[in-house]
């Protein structure tokens, strides 16, 4: 997605009294309910090294690259785009989603693992 990056299927995080947790999978199950019953359309025009697309989704209005990044489930993938800093920013403060525990970004797992 667009100016993100959520944790991996099998990433693992900590929640808040230190425990670990699937936080990967924890992210998917939210975005799956925010999406349920409703009609999800993306968009985009750039592709990654995997060819895959990377786009920006929507169901309606909502913005849902921004919905994962508001409510924690993802960060900012500054390294490409500032569009979602303020939302993670928030996300941070409200100590929502993987900010309510202790993690390590996408990109940090990945060259960890």
């Amino acid at each position: 997605m667009n100016g993100i990056d959520a944790p991996e299927h099998g990433q693992l995080c900590q929640n808040q009294a230190g425990k670990p947790y699937n936080c990967g999978q924890s992210a998917l199950v939210a975005l799956n309910g925010q999406v349920r019953g409703g009609e999800v359309r993306c968009g985009g025009t750039k592709h990654d090294r995997y060819q895959g697309l990377i786009a920006t989704c929507w169901k309606g209005d909502e913005d849902l690259n921004q919905w994962m990044v508001l409510n924690g489930w993802a960060v900012a993938y500054r390294t490409f785009s500032t569009v979602y800093v303020d939302a993670e920013d928030t996300a941070r403060m409200a100590k929502r989603g993987l900010w309510s525990g202790d993690f390590e970004t996408p990109w940090e797992w990945w060259v960890a693992h």
